[in-house]
């Protein structure tokens, strides 16, 4: 899958408002992506440590159960909001 810089930027915009509150990564809508597509977007953000949570499986479906964005993550945001995607 192709990474999807428009759609990290608003999966940031969305864990920046929502604050510090978990939240799980199938539970996230954006209009236009699938679930699938904001999952892996999602993972993507985990392995660099721009989010803090805990892999989770329930059943076949896999998320990510997203408990805050990282010091790198607002930094990362940042440097988006400074260079426009």
């Amino acid at each position: 899958m192709k990474c999807d810089w428009n759609l990290i930027y608003a999966i940031l915009l969305i864990l920046e408002e929502k604050g510090s509150a978990a939240l799980p990564s199938n539970q996230i809508k954006i209009e236009n992506f699938s679930t699938e597509q904001i999952h892996y977007h999602c993972q993507l953000l985990y392995e660099r440590e721009f989010i803090s949570g805990k892999k989770m499986s329930n059943g076949n479906e896999k998320y990510i159960n997203i408990i805050n964005m990282t010091w790198e993550g607002h930094e990362f945001l940042d440097s988006l909001r400074a260079e426009p995607i």
